[in-house]
């Protein structure tokens, strides 16, 4: 969710190193839990368990206003119908002037209304036909990599 929201916000220049910023905050994540386990492995008693669990609830507080104080992606608000929303969007997110904001307004109308007839009779039974299935197959053997590397 984090690397499509990156994907509508930022500008296209600056999208592959954010979504690269994505995957390393991930990385640094897993770093940083397994040195406050690897910390906390010899400590005696209930603090050894409960402290670990304790640190994962500092996130939520900066995470939550961080969620609260970021734009509206001007795509979501052109799927909803909202125009007008998008374009006050478009224009908050850039330093383009309203001629531009209309143009990259009119590209993401065009692309929402190629991708609802691409999706109009989508189904969960074409995931498992013809290339989708190959699409299927590879999602699934990433998932249980991710999930269970060993």
């Amino acid at each position: 969710m984090t690397t499509t929201y990156a994907a509508e916000i930022v500008p296209v220049v600056l999208r592959s190193y954010l979504t690269a910023w994505l995957s390393l905050c991930w990385g640094i994540g897993i770093l940083l839990s397994s040195g406050i386990l690897r910390a906390l492995v010899g400590l005696e008693g209930e603090l050894g368990y409960r402290l670990p669990f304790a640190l994962q609830w500092i996130w939520p507080l900066p995470l939550a206003i961080a969620g609260f104080l970021a734009p509206e992606s001007p795509w979501n608000a052109v799927r909803r119908n909202k125009f007008d929303l998008a374009k006050k969007f478009l224009l908050r997110l850039s330093s383009s002037n309203e001629q531009e904001a209309e143009a990259t307004l009119a590209y993401i109308r065009h692309t929402t209304e190629l991708e609802r007839v691409e999706t109009a009779n989508a189904s969960y039974i074409a995931c498992f036909k013809g290339t989708n299935l190959r699409r299927t197959e590879i999602v699934s053997v990433a998932y249980t990599n991710f999930v269970d590397p060993y």
